[in-house]
């Protein structure tokens, strides 16, 4: 048993902690309801509004892509687009577009992704493939397919899929830059679930990397609170007077 005074001061303690925990609680607690009816309420099929996904998208991982002859390429979820239209899907992240003289060449991860002008998906082509590994760049040098390596430049053939002699000729390489919202608004849409959405609020992701942690601090006040209510569910141990001396 504890004292009056260690009663009063658990007391405060308990309830300053459980009114910061109060707005978290309220959010685990709807959050969970709502996946707990996932199904129900088709929020696997529904998708969140495009200003939602958009935001959602900024906050995360945003969205940019590469120009390629005044059109965008670009890349959402695991989806590569070339304007409104998806071409081929991409694992391991697009970080290079350039325009050849009748292709476009695309570089995701260690493979080059060929598409005609128009857009139209090609090939996949990979180590297996001949395709050297640690690209780090993709340019183009009079119509002919350019890699970057760490230390050095050269030309790669797509007919022969070998590396030719360094360009002799200016090339032109391609930088990332931001894709218009108007363009990316609706595809983002049908990305992002409700239930993907709130699983992420529910879990702290949706505010990016600090989320999990601060999940996980709202799980330590929770079991502060409840061994704090445990300590004062007992009742404080009053000291008894002394009795007086008999006379």
């Amino acid at each position: 048993m504890i004292n009056p005074e260690a009663h009063i001061r658990f007391r405060s303690l308990h309830r300053s902690v459980g009114l910061v925990a109060l707005v978290f609680v309220l959010i685990v607690s709807v959050t969970g309801i709502l996946l707990n009816h996932s199904v129900g309420l088709s929020l696997d099929k529904r998708q969140v509004p495009g200003w939602v996904a958009a935001w959602y998208y900024d906050d995360t991982s945003g969205v940019s892509g590469f120009l390629v002859d005044d059109v965008h390429l670009y890349q959402i979820g695991s989806e590569v687009h070339l304007e409104s239209s998806a071409v081929t899907s991409c694992v391991d992240g697009l970080s290079g577009a350039v325009a050849l003289k009748d292709q476009v060449a695309a570089l995701c991860g260690n493979e080059i992704l060929l598409l005609t002008a128009g857009g139209q998906f090609i090939e996949r082509l990979g180590p297996v493939h001949g395709v050297p590994t640690g690209i780090q760049r993709l340019g183009a040098s009079d119509g002919d397919l350019v890699l970057e390596f760490e230390q050095t430049t050269r030309h790669f053939s797509l007919d022969s899929l070998t590396l030719q002699e360094p360009p002799s000729v200016d090339v032109i390489w391609q930088n990332p830059v931001p894709i218009p919202a108007s363009l990316t608004e609706a595809l983002l849409a049908d990305t992002v679930t409700w239930e993907k959405f709130i699983l992420d609020v529910h879990s702290g992701r949706v505010v990016g990397g600090p989320g999990p942690w601060l999940a996980d601090l709202v799980a330590m006040l929770l079991i502060f609170m409840a061994l704090t209510g445990l300590i004062l569910s007992r009742p404080p141990h009053r000291r008894s007077f002394d009795r007086p001396d008999d006379y």
